[in-house]
């Protein structure tokens, strides 16, 4: 089986620390990060070296959610963030996993509840 190629949006210490550190020490035998995205590319830089893989940095959601090497998502910006980042996500048919909160609004639950609906 292919290892799962992940996009993480958010290179702070969830991004980094949590996500990034389990995936490439537990699970490096079906996954992969590929890619991060956040607007701070000096700690994106700092952060994909702190965890000795090599991964292309993005400054905007958009682009690493459009790339077609990305199988799934994983959103750990600022809670304020995560609806955009989402639905970005789902709008380029990628599997999507929201750290929480889902969104910082009952709305914003709900127009990421319905695009992942419609990416089903």
């Amino acid at each position: 089986m292919p290892k799962m190629r992940i996009g993480i949006i958010g290179a702070g210490g969830r991004g980094i620390l949590s996500f990034g550190e389990m995936l490439t020490n537990q699970f490096r035998d079906r996954a992969s990060v590929v890619a991060f995205a956040d607007p701070n590319k000096a700690r994106a830089e700092a952060g994909v070296a702190s965890l000795g893989i090599k991964a292309d940095i993005h400054e905007h959601a958009e682009d690493l959610a459009a790339r077609k090497d990305v199988d799934a998502v994983i959103v750990t910006t600022p809670d304020y963030l995560h609806e955009e980042a989402a639905l970005a996500a789902f709008r380029h048919g990628k599997h999507v996993f929201v750290d929480k909160p889902l969104a910082i609004t009952g709305e914003g639950c709900l127009r990421i509840i319905e695009a992942s609906k419609k990416a089903e």
